[in-house]
């Protein structure tokens, strides 16, 4: 550990998977309604950094990439193959599927396969997505941040164990300008928000999208790149075989078809008074009965204390009733796993981030 002087503090450059779209060792998250493409542009994404293409026109640093494909995989080999014919790309790229769904929320059983599946090829991804979300995601509810946070931790194990970008493919929530569905928890996790949007009606055969970056935690945000996707004959004989591969949009392209800025999302409320309290007083239990490594490759060895024991200890001290006490406490331990503050995992929970700690 160093400690570094006031006036010896530089920034670290971003460095960049995709320029200016999706920074290495992040974590990303690709969302949309059905049928606006997220499945395609991802995969689009991880053919371009494969064989080191430009991807929408940005530079790519080149790397094997692990696309888990939990729904759709009945598809998945027309996808590539359209992919590979489109892009005129060899067919020994270093892409490797699993063709799964994966538990990776209340049980380390699946994460523990993956990771030794991994480690069996010896290959060092620089990007891992997860097609989708839903499906690793094990019948958890959505709209809870507890449930959605014990996802992020084994996520987050993942990037850590390989150093890698960790990238999920979600839908959007009923109003789309709230972003990805279920608990706010995913957006204040996730380091990229990329959003895909059908702009073309259902029955045209112009097929056109964007893909807007409206979350980038080291760049910029409202970033827009329009795309059109072309139809693929996979076969000489058989028109019936087909599939759909992305073609980016110049920005002329994009111009002619009215694809413009998007306004930025508003920033995020910082903790309240009741979840601060909340808080200091699971800092001090960490502090009396903290406990080591509890949950290993997981906690990455920070002290952790049973959630009931935080749970308890803040019933016990508050002077409010039974009721009202346990709907405060409710209401400070979903915010605190919202904003990323705490994490946890098989009951147990531990502070990620200082409360004063800002999100973009």
């Amino acid at each position: 550990m160093e400690l570094i002087p006031w006036r010896d503090l530089q920034d670290v450059k971003v460095r960049w998977l995709v320029e200016d779209i999706l920074p290495a060792a992040s974590f990303a998250g690709i969302y949309g309604r059905p049928g606006s493409y997220k499945s395609f542009v991802a995969l689009s994404l991880a053919a371009c950094i494969a064989s080191g293409r430009d991807a929408f026109g940005k530079a790519v640093e080149p790397g094997p990439v692990i696309y888990v494909a939990g729904e759709g995989g009945a598809g998945l080999k027309r996808r590539r193959d359209a992919i590979l014919r489109h892009m005129d790309l060899p067919d020994d790229l270093p892409i490797f599927f699993v063709k799964s769904q994966l538990n990776l929320r209340s049980s380390l059983e699946d994460y523990d396969a993956l990771c030794s599946a991994i480690d069996a090829t010896g290959v060092q991804p620089v990007l891992v997505i997860f097609d989708t979300f839903a499906r690793i995601f094990a019948g958890g509810e959505e709209n809870s941040a507890k449930d959605v946070g014990e996802t992020i931790v084994i996520l987050g194990a993942i990037q850590e164990r390989y150093q890698t970008a960790v990238a999920i493919i979600h839908h959007a929530g009923k109003d789309e300008s709230k972003g990805m569905r279920g608990s706010s928890a995913l957006l204040g996790a996730v380091d990229t928000e990329l959003e895909c949007i059908k702009l073309s009606p259902e029955d045209s055969e112009d097929r056109i999208g964007k893909l807007t970056v409206t979350k980038q935690k080291d760049g910029e945000d409202g970033l827009i790149f329009g795309y059109r996707m072309e139809t693929v004959q996979l076969s000489d004989i058989d028109p019936a075989a087909s599939s759909l591969a992305v073609e980016p949009m110049t920005e002329d392209e994009m111009s002619k078809v009215g694809i413009g800025p998007k306004s930025a999302k508003p920033k995020k409320a910082r903790l309240t008074a009741g979840s601060k309290k909340a808080l200091a007083l699971l800092q001090n239990v960490i502090s009396e009965s903290g406990e080591n490594g509890v949950v290993p490759d997981l906690s990455r060895n920070v002290r952790c204390v049973r959630e009931s024991l935080w749970r308890g200890k803040y019933l016990s001290e508050t002077s409010l009733n039974r009721d009202s006490a346990t709907k405060a406490f409710n209401r400070a331990n979903q915010q605190l796993w919202e904003t990323g503050t705490i994490s946890g995992f098989n009951g147990y929970v531990w502070i990620s981030k200082s409360c004063d700690e800002p999100d973009k």
